[in-house]
């Protein structure tokens, strides 16, 4: 169930957002719905655009993430109001070793390796990832998840878990 597990994600986050005073939320219209996910996989996509939220909002702004259930598909938004990426860095934001910000709030340093692992995750999911960011007003992430199992290659295991009905593999 996508909407339990993203709030177990974002759990190891509130913390962080209480000390710098980020209002992170999730508003979840999954809707219960379950999907097909290499959970461990799914985690560190989440777990990485979280981070860099983050990394990137200054104290008083806001993180939200969204789940919103679409006909075949959830998508999953994370969305801040922090410092924005600049266009001419939005080609290059899943590349290997792009540092996709020239700053960040925590002085942190960034190698660029996270987006990139995020979208060889998306694709392994064949999911569909989007950004879109305006400087000094934030960024959003959108992860579009197909729902079923149908868009999976023949090759991949399913592994259903034992509470988990059957009338959701279509």
């Amino acid at each position: 169930e996508i909407g339990t597990v993203v709030a177990k994600i974002m759990d190891n986050f509130k913390s962080l957002a209480a000390d710098h005073r980020i209002d992170f939320s999730l508003d979840d219209r999954s809707n219960g719905e379950v999907l097909y996910l290499d959970m461990d996989k799914f985690e560190k996509i989440v777990f990485n655009l979280l981070s860099n939220a983050f990394k990137f909002t200054n104290a008083g702004k806001s993180i939200k993430v969204i789940l919103e259930n679409r006909k075949d598909a959830i998508v999953m938004r994370v969305k801040d109001s922090g410092v924005g990426i600049a266009e001419n860095k939005r080609k290059a934001l899943f590349e290997r070793f792009e540092s996709f910000l020239d700053r960040n709030l925590f002085n942190q340093p960034s190698t660029g390796i996270g987006l990139s692992l995020v979208k060889q995750l998306v694709d392994m999911h064949k999911a569909r990832i989007e950004v879109d960011s305006k400087l000094g007003e934030g960024t959003v992430f959108s992860i579009e998840f197909l729902k079923g199992i149908g868009h999976f290659d023949n090759d991949t295991d399913i592994i259903v878990p034992e509470n988990v009905e059957s009338t959701h593999q279509s």
